[in-house]
């Protein structure tokens, strides 16, 4: 993929408004790349975790956009503008354990499911955010997983 596709890519993914497009396919890019960057499956070259975390990102963005689509976007996000970082962290957490209820990978753990579906969450409340002008606020900064 050259440079000019990849800005393409994400003007298009910030283009793009709630409830229009919940979680799109570069997004979804994004997401799996990320997970196939912390994570690690031993038995697997890293062409082929890349393959596989595409299709639990979209597993797990499916069951997301199934939940989202039944209740709608104002139900689903019910409070989160209003809501300060702790607040949003508990909403992320919870929402992650009712969707991990529905979800299973047989190759992640529940842990790395709930981790998963959190990374994606987050991603969604950040665009509903954005789509009312609105942004996350800034944490501050730690290593992510005791390394980075």
């Amino acid at each position: 993929m050259h440079k000019k596709d990849i800005v393409r890519l994400c003007s298009e993914t910030n283009e793009l408004k709630l409830p229009f497009h919940v979680i799109s396919k570069p997004q979804r890019i994004v997401f799996a790349s990320f997970l196939n960057a912390v994570l690690d499956i031993p038995i697997l070259n890293e062409a082929a975790e890349q393959v596989l975390f595409m299709k639990i990102v979209d597993v797990i963005a499916d069951a997301i956009e199934r939940q989202f689509e039944k209740v709608g976007h104002s139900i689903f996000f019910e409070g989160v503008s209003d809501m300060g970082e702790t607040q949003l962290d508990l909403w992320i957490k919870s929402t992650a354990k009712k969707m991990n209820e529905k979800i299973d990978i047989p190759l992640l753990n529940e842990k790395q499911e709930e981790e998963a579906i959190e990374y994606i969450l987050h991603g969604m409340v950040e665009r509903f955010l954005a789509s009312d002008g609105k942004r996350l606020p800034p944490k501050e900064k730690k290593k992510m997983f005791g390394f980075i």
